[in-house]
């Protein structure tokens, strides 16, 4: 690279910049260094930081350079492309992209305006002339976001306070330092109001000293981190993405790996994030609907990343990892989960559609309840004081009126038992019928009928050992007899269940 005084300043500035406690280094970092050496900030948001990691040594420091500034920025741009078995990379976030740093990036860096746009906008890029391969790359990739656990139905659950969003990648190879576009994140789900909770402990606390000059730098699609432990009275925190963690320990390892491109790194890395999270997914049927939206999103962001590819292998440019075949790979395995949860999915329509049938049905039941209880009461009330009244005596002068007030409290009571146990009668229980096993006597075909009738239960248990059959039935006048005078409490019989055996009933807060 030809150097000239406006770039050789601008790396003395950096080195004389980066001296101090703004760098962040992987290895040998003190632990109290954030407590010896804290720089003020400039009153303008930082626009991102610069990783640098060598590609040769891999006990070599990394390190983090965050920029605090536009003229920091500026500086790191002209600073150029790193030494001989050095990586150089500047790291930028959607949401801190304003005029001023688009404007820096087109004019000192030679981005592409209508790259930065497309990344923002979350449109794909086409620029408008074909001169020579493309330089750069386009990626969707699965996120972990902060967020309110068990707050709604999602097809992958990373964690307890965490959600799944997407968010978009964008890589600029056509400057003399590679510029990597982060963010843009659609949440999957619709999760309540963030409740107050600890956040999660940093892998490598140390490393990120310098990081916790940033409280505010991170924006959608991140999870907060606190700093290293060294200073608990200090509130300050930085947030980090776990894609960014990812690129960090990746870049890590790279020692010796100086054949590898960034472009095969990045490419790698969001695939793998893909397989993870498609290995994580778990197909439930509770809150199907958004779950149903939930791979839909998914299935479009890989459909997505497989127009891109497809694109990029037009223009004569492919990676090994990332090629057109394996986003159809992933589509395709996202596709049989779905249609393998077809079946489930229906089956589970049929039975809320049951429920929805059923209920106006008990709730008549219920009323219909109401009314004979109602009628048992004031119904023997009516035909005592009917046949009473033919004797004088009996009536509410006369001194036997007593026999009134007692013959219809008896009747009444025997009314509503009567009631009681006629609803008892037609209770469903479950009756066991004798043990089974897979040598008895009943043949395959009676024992696949008896396994799948409404009528039997079949269980087995896990360990081989024999199993039960139960019978369904209803109680019967005798069983509510019994019922009723507590016969089955007092002498409990273990033959006989009143709900579906082996059904755990779930206690109500």
């Amino acid at each position: 690279m030809n150097s000239n005084p406006e770039r050789d300043l601008a790396r003395e500035q950096r080195l004389r910049r980066y001296s101090g406690s703004r760098s962040v280094s992987r290895q040998h970092v003190s632990p109290n260094r954030n407590q010896e050496h804290n720089p003020d900030l400039s009153s303008s948001p930082s626009p991102g930081y610069v990783l640098e990691w060598s590609s040769v040594h891999s006990h070599a420091p990394q390190h983090r350079h965050i920029l605090s500034s536009i003229e920091e920025l500026r500086t790191e741009i002209l600073a150029g492309e790193s030494r001989s078995g050095e990586g150089r990379s500047l790291v930028l976030r959607t949401g801190r992209i304003d005029a001023v740093v688009r404007d820096t990036l087109q004019s000192v860096a030679g981005v592409d305006a209508d790259f930065i746009d497309a990344h923002v906008d979350g449109k794909p890029y086409r620029p408008r002339t074909r001169v020579g391969r493309p330089r750069w790359w386009c990626w969707k990739y699965p996120e972990v976001a902060a967020g309110t656990a068990g707050t709604g139905p999602s097809a992958y659950r990373p964690g307890k306070g965490q959600v799944l969003t997407i968010s978009r990648a964008s890589l600029w190879m056509g400057s003399d330092m590679p510029i990597l576009f982060i963010g843009q994140n659609r949440v999957l789900e619709h999760p309540h109001p963030r409740e107050h909770r600890a956040a999660p402990k940093l892998k490598h606390q140390n490393a990120v000293t310098a990081m916790s000059q940033l409280a505010s730098y991170g924006a959608t699609g991140s999870y907060t981190m606190p700093i290293s432990s060294s200073s608990s009275s200090s509130p300050r925190r930085s947030e980090m993405s776990s894609f960014e963690e990812d690129l960090w320990e990746t870049l890590v390892s790279l020692g010796g790996a100086s054949d590898t491109s960034l472009e095969e790194i990045f490419g790698e890395l969001i695939y793998d994030r893909w397989v993870d999270c498609l290995a994580a997914m778990r197909l439930e049927t509770h809150h199907w609907e958004l779950e149903q939206s939930s791979f839909w999103r998914v299935m479009a962001s890989l459909e997505i990343n497989l127009d891109e590819a497809k694109y990029m292998s037009r223009r004569g440019k492919q990676l090994d990892v990332v090629a057109v075949s394996a986003w159809g790979d992933l589509i395709q395995r996202l596709q049989l989960r779905i249609q393998l949860r077809q079946p489930t999915i229906h089956a589970e329509l049929q039975r809320q559609q049951h429920r929805a049938l059923s209920k106006p049905e008990t709730d008549n039941d219920r009323s219909l309840d109401r009314v004979a209880y109602l009628g048992g009461l004031s119904l023997p009330l009516m035909v005592v004081a009917s046949i009473l009244a033919i004797e004088g005596d009996y009536g509410p002068e006369g001194g036997n009126f007593w026999v009134f007030w007692v013959a219809s409290f008896v009747a009444s009571v025997l009314t509503v038992l009567i009631i009681y146990a006629d609803q008892l009668r037609s209770a469903e229980v479950w009756l066991e019928i004798g043990d089974f096993d897979d040598e008895d006597e009943l043949a395959e075909e009676a024992e696949e009928e008896r396994r799948f009738s409404s009528r039997y239960l079949v269980q087995k248990w896990a360990d081989g050992s024999r199993g039960k059959t139960w019978k369904k039935k209803e109680l019967g006048w005798g069983g509510a007899v019994k019922k009723m005078s507590g016969w089955y409490t007092w002498r409990a019989d273990p033959r006989l269940a009143f709900r579906r055996p082996g059904e755990v009933l779930r206690p109500k807060f």
